[in-house]
């Protein structure tokens, strides 16, 4: 009879030990997919603004060069 007891007990504790982590699992997943998130928002806006500043650069080169070319044609 202890036997059967015994048996039945570790069956319970780990039947408990398997829904505690299950319910453990689920938010470190939910964590997860929330890092994931952040990440591409991150990396999206700092493609975004790389964009922006090689933009800013180059116009910023075509402006230098027009005074220049001014100068040259009036000569």
């Amino acid at each position: 009879m202890t036997s059967i007891n015994t048996k039945n007990s570790v069956s319970t504790e780990h039947y408990e030990l398997l829904k505690n982590q299950q319910a453990l699992q689920s938010p470190m997943e939910n964590l997860s997919l929330v890092s994931d998130q952040d990440y591409s928002a991150t990396t999206k806006e700092m493609a975004r603004t790389q964009i922006i500043q090689q933009a800013a650069t180059a116009m910023l080169v075509q402006a230098n060069q027009q005074p220049s070319t001014v100068m040259f044609l009036l000569r």
